[in-house]
């Protein structure tokens, strides 16, 4: 409810609807859930923001295509978020480059393209020990390492599945 009086009284605050949306994911109403996450990335896109300029929309966008299984698509916002963040210098770049490449990364495994879910998961991880400090790191670093283990173990790797699930 507060949400949404927020978004009547700022319109172009970025961070209201992007949470909105994140909810609605969390929560499986994905119809409510994308127009939410649309406006999100609009707003990104435009740079017209009110108070403070925010990131990740379109990551988030992505892992709503992701949980739909609309691959292509997911695909598709995932690479024009890569674009943007590796680009800006931003309080959340690192947060939402991680979650970019799980996701793609989760993406890949559901299609069973093992190296490149590989490819992925490797990334998030080099994005995290770069900067270990940045918001969420651990969960980050968890689920890239898990992802790695289901891969390797998907390969039938085990002692590298093993390793990964262990890290």
């Amino acid at each position: 409810r507060y949400l949404k009086k927020c978004l009547d009284l700022q319109a172009n605050y970025q961070p209201t609807p992007m949470i909105l949306g994140f909810i609605y994911m969390l929560h499986g109403q994905y119809q409510e859930a994308q127009p939410c996450l649309d406006r999100a990335a609009e707003i990104e896109d435009s740079g017209k923001t009110t108070v403070a300029k925010f990131v990740g929309a379109l990551t988030l966008r992505g892992n709503l295509s992701l949980r739909r299984q609309q691959w292509d698509q997911a695909n598709d916002y995932y690479q024009r978020s890569i674009l943007r963040l590796e680009g800006i210098q931003h309080v959340y770049r690192d947060n939402f480059l991680s979650l970019t490449y799980c996701g793609i990364g989760q993406l890949y495994l559901n299609l069973k393209s093992y190296d490149q879910v590989i490819d992925a998961y490797r990334k998030a991880i080099d994005v995290i020990d770069k900067s270990p400090r940045t918001i969420s790191a651990g969960y980050f670093m968890v689920r890239a390492h898990l992802g790695l283990a289901k891969a390797f173990h998907q390969l039938g790797m085990n002692q590298e599945a093993k390793a990964e699930f262990e890290k």
